[in-house]
């Protein structure tokens, strides 16, 4: 009912699990069956997991000083990651700029920043990984307008759950 798609990259060994397309049968009218919705959640979830083990294992990795591997986990775990959990995608970008503004690579790092900025506008971490990225880089005045968006983002997301109070 399932496909198990296996890629093998940079030592890394990553298995995709996917409704298979064919065994799925559809519905009238191409609606797919609710027992193909069920089994579609189960393929994400299972994603979901393996994206959420690859993270912690970058984590450990950047905590050892192993900047390049982290960054390697942190891709295995983006191309794990389902389209719609947004925040755990966000994060593992602003991980991975870390991962590679450690190892020396700021100008990636400042794409996966400004790619977390995107998904997530109000969360601190990218404006800051973006910051230290362009200073590595010699654009301390560009690095300067982004921490003061930073504060910014950071003063309507305060404003915001204040309200909410």
């Amino acid at each position: 009912v399932v496909e198990r798609v296996t890629t093998i990259a940079r030592g890394l060994m990553l298995v995709t699990i996917r409704p298979r397309g064919s065994a799925l049968g559809s519905a009238p009218h191409g609606r797919q069956s609710l027992a193909a919705d069920q089994i579609e959640e189960s393929c994400e979830e299972a994603n979901r997991k393996v994206a959420a083990g690859l993270k912690a294992e970058g984590n450990a990795l950047y905590l050892r000083g192993d900047f390049a591997p982290a960054a390697f986990a942190f891709s295995a775990a983006l191309r794990m990651t389902p389209r719609h959990s947004i925040s755990l995608y966000a994060a593992l970008l602003a991980n991975r700029s870390a991962a590679y503004l450690q190892w020396g690579q700021p100008e990636l790092a400042a794409a996966d920043a400004q790619a977390a900025l995107i998904i997530a506008p109000s969360d601190v971490k990218p404006y800051h990984r973006l910051a230290k990225a362009l200073t590595a880089m010699g654009m301390h005045a560009a690095a300067v307008n982004v921490v003061d968006r930073a504060i910014r983002a950071y003063a309507e997301m305060t404003a915001r759950q204040q309200a909410q109070l």
